[in-house]
């Protein structure tokens, strides 16, 4: 059967998962679309060396399954393959996320980052912890529910309750966006990272931020908050 060279590098521009090709010393050949996105989180020089970490032994392709976190991303396996000396690619298979499946407008117009300061407070009275902060200063303001989304970060910031310094990112997430009846809204993350985390109430976590339309991340030292932008 003869295939259309175009239609596979459309397929691989346009896919899910991440996809690098370099030359033999590290330089990029090629990203697709999803590549481009995670390079602006994550060096290329990590993406290679997993090239070289994982690559079989001959030419040929090799398909690692793993738990792998790199950026805001979390991906559960990779396919490296190389064909001769000079060139190698790697594929990232990224983990399914919850997608945002509605838009409710009807979430007060408010400061983000007021709303923050108001659930560290609330944590600072009671236990003596270093809040750094890492927040873009061009944040608009954001229509949102404000009852579930202080109620989820203040449990969020009370899994690390017992951490030296916690740290809060805010950050709009580039290249990502929910389409919602002809109109795109943007998706913001915060991270709130810290040490020895307590995640004895994820669930209830979990399924109070699903119940709000809100999207949580666990990781090993760090809790992922995202939902879209509505101004």
């Amino acid at each position: 059967m003869k295939s259309d060279p175009h239609f596979t590098e459309s397929w691989i521009e346009y896919d899910f998962n991440p996809f690098f090709l370099f030359d033999h010393e590290g330089r990029v050949l090629y990203l697709n679309n999803e590549a481009q996105f995670l390079t602006g989180k994550v060096e290329t020089s990590v993406i290679f060396e997993l090239c070289h970490n994982y690559a079989s032994h001959s030419f040929g392709f090799r398909t690692t399954m793993m738990d792998l976190e790199l950026g805001n991303s979390s991906f559960f396996g990779i396919t490296v393959g190389y064909q001769d000396e000079e060139k190698i690619g790697i594929r990232l298979y990224k983990k399914m996320q919850k997608r945002f499946n509605r838009i409710d407008e009807s979430g007060t117009l408010t400061n983000i980052y007021s709303l923050i300061d108001l659930c560290t407070c609330s944590l600072s009275t009671t236990h003596p912890i270093e809040f750094k902060k890492e927040f873009d200063p061009a944040f608009p303001e954001i229509k949102i529910l404000i009852d579930p989304f202080t109620k989820v970060l203040s449990k969020i910031y009370h899994c690390f309750r017992d951490s030296h310094t916690i740290t809060t990112q805010l950050t709009l997430n580039i290249g990502e966006s929910i389409r919602y009846r002809g109109k795109h809204y943007p998706i913001f993350s915060i991270r709130i990272c810290g040490e020895n985390p307590d995640y004895s109430e994820w669930i209830q976590i979990k399924k109070i931020a699903e119940e709000a339309n809100f999207s949580v991340l666990k990781k090993a030292s760090s809790m992922i908050f995202s939902a879209p932008m509505i101004t």
